[in-house]
Order: structure tokens, then sequence, then C-alpha cells
């Protein structure tokens, strides 16, 4: 078995469109696919992961440090009903953001990847370094996604409430 690659070429395994298509290739051939832990929605990301593990950790963490961080954000703005829609739409934005993220987003988030401090604890607590990360990653689109998914439980739990009797 070959030893780990370094984080860099793993890296560039993860966002290089041709590295990605050779793992579909050698995934077909092997008529299989692995799996493991959190889901990154399809097996050719996680081949990229597969030639390196630290890299694996390090997206996993960074993911769940963004779900945590923007979780908080919306928290904070005191959305009422629609706060557990958002969190759920905000996720789900920045999950597809991560697995295809833009042209722009992608030297951003490589050099995340290689700071190896920000790694050394169970999330990574930099919470302003996570924000602007989330507005690289995140555009007037997904943001406008989010409020409207909001608005419309509001919406929603306000119709519910005036069709129904309350005494």
């Amino acid at each position: 078995m070959e030893e780990n690659i370094t984080v860099e070429e793993a890296i560039e395994l993860l966002f290089n469109r041709e590295s990605i298509q050779a793992a579909i290739l050698a995934e077909d051939e092997a008529d299989c696919n692995v799996t493991a832990g959190l889901d990154w929605g399809n097996d050719q990301v996680f081949a990229a992961f597969m030639e390196n593990p630290a890299l694996l950790h390090r997206m996993t963490m960074l993911r769940l440090s963004l779900n945590r961080e923007i979780r908080q954000m919306l928290q904070m703005w005191n959305l009422g009903v629609g706060e557990q829609k958002a969190i759920e739409t905000a996720c789900t934005r920045l999950f597809s953001r991560l697995q295809f993220p833009q042209q722009k987003a992608i030297p951003v988030l490589e050099t995340i990847l290689m700071r190896d401090e920000l790694y050394s604890e169970e999330l990574i607590g930099n919470s302003q370094m996570l924000q602007e990360l989330l507005s690289v990653l995140c555009d007037g689109e997904d943001w406008d996604a989010i409020a409207t998914v909001a608005g419309n439980a509001v919406r929603e739990g306000i119709l519910v409430n005036v069709g129904t009797p309350r005494f």
C-alpha cells in the first residue's frame, strides 16, 4: 500500500476535475464504492479522501465547524419559527459549496486546509476566519434562499394560526 500523499497533493486531487474523473473511472472499473463517516455526497469526492485520510479529517472538521458557525449566526438573528428551516437550508447550501466550490473559493479553502494550527482542537474555534470563509463560499443566491425559507416558515406559521381558532 502506498504512503499517504501530502495535504497539497490531496487538495489537488479533491478540487481538480481531471482527478475526479480518474477516480470515477477507477471506481467504475472496480465495480464498487467505499464510504465511511460523514457523508460527502458522492463517491468521487470520497475517492480523493481515500488518498489522504488527513484531508478527510480536515475537511470534515472544517464542514462541522462551518455548520456550527452558520447555525450560531442564524440563532443570533432571532428568526423565530423560521430559524430551523434557515439552518437546514444553510447547511445544505454550504455542503454543496464545499463539494463543488466556486473557482474563487478554492484558493481560500486550500490556504485554510494547509493551516495546521486550525486542526488541533475538536472544532475550529476561529469564528472570524469561519465567517470570512462563509462569505467566500456562499453567494447572494445562497443567502437569498436561506432568507426565503425562513420567511416562508414564518408565513406558514401565521396562516396556520389565523385559520385555527385559538379558544
